[in-house]
């Protein structure tokens, strides 16, 4: 683990989204590549992985077992694919990633599967924990984006539609409830815009700690498994990440260790969301190709 890991992150320009969005796509190509190169089959699998996690929203709770469906359809599709495999995840993918980890070997019992292990980057972990304590008082973590409001937007939405027995709206102030009805058909850049004005404080006539039932539901809904695991976990973050707070990861690397879980972390101190993927390939290529190996 680098040294720098606990230093506090100094600010970095936002990226633009047109570079992001090529670095992502350099990033799938690359990685691609390289697992070509190791198995050709595999190539295939990990396609389907990776775009099912990207796509995911923030409901990440119950994301494992449909990508270990996924795997268990492809294995179906008279392809040729080796019953080994991993799955790989950044951001909102990376939270679906080490869900699906936690439960892969139990979700594929009897399928011929034999998951590897896991690559996790710009991982929003312990956002459950950040969502108990929302109200009109709560601390935003620093250096944020203003793009936090969109994605608390998608947070209560989600919640929201999830459990309507909560009456999370009774926790809403007017302006949080209408952003949380834009949230429901925008996206991420167009909701981000619209919602440029408010702050997450501003979401909130109440706290939703308050509400009866909450804090068991956001466990259910968005928690972090940090034990558990039976196959190897790789962490990788950004600490110029502005878009997931860097002590998330450093926080759940310490979570699992402290859980004798087997993990890897690198910190990649100059680099943001985006760009942590990219740096992390050289460390996470090898990772996996032990896993495959082993």
């Amino acid at each position: 683990m680098s040294s720098q890991a606990r230093s506090r992150p100094q600010e970095a320009p936002k990226q633009p989204l047109k570079v992001a969005l090529r670095e992502s796509a350099q990033f799938i190509r690359r990685a691609l590549g390289l697992v070509w190169k190791a198995s050709a089959p595999l190539t295939v699998a990990f396609a389907v992985i990776a775009v099912v996690g990207s796509l995911l929203g923030p409901a990440i709770a119950f994301a494992g077992k449909r990508i270990v469906d996924s795997v268990v359809a492809a294995h179906h599709m008279d392809l040729s694919l080796s019953p080994r495999w991993a799955v790989v995840g950044q951001s909102q993918g990376g939270g679906a990633a080490i869900d699906t980890a936690r439960w892969a070997t139990e979700f594929s019992a009897g399928t011929g599967l034999d998951y590897r292990g896991v690559v996790a980057t710009g991982t929003p972990a312990g956002i459950a924990n950040l969502v108990k304590q929302a109200g009109p008082d709560v601390t935003v973590p620093p250096n944020l984006d203003p793009i936090a409001n969109a994605y608390a937007a998608y947070i209560v939405a989600a919640l929201r539609e999830a459990r309507p027995d909560l009456d999370i709206d009774g926790a809403l102030t007017p302006a949080g409830r209408a952003a949380a009805d834009k949230a429901e058909t925008m996206c991420v850049h167009e909701l981000a815009d619209a919602l440029a004005d408010m702050t997450v404080p501003g979401f909130f006539g109440a706290p939703l700690a308050s509400i009866p039932g909450f804090l068991d539901a956001v466990d259910d809904f968005m928690g972090t498994p940090a034990s558990g695991f039976d196959r190897p976990i790789f962490l990788g973050v950004g600490l110029q990440d502005r878009d997931v707070p860097p002590e998330l990861t450093l926080k759940f690397y310490d979570q699992l260790v402290a859980n004798h879980q087997d993990v890897v972390l690198k910190v990649y101190p100059d680099q943001d969301h985006s760009g942590t993927v990219l740096a992390s390939l050289p460390d996470s290529t090898p990772f996996l190709q032990r896993a495959f190996a082993g």
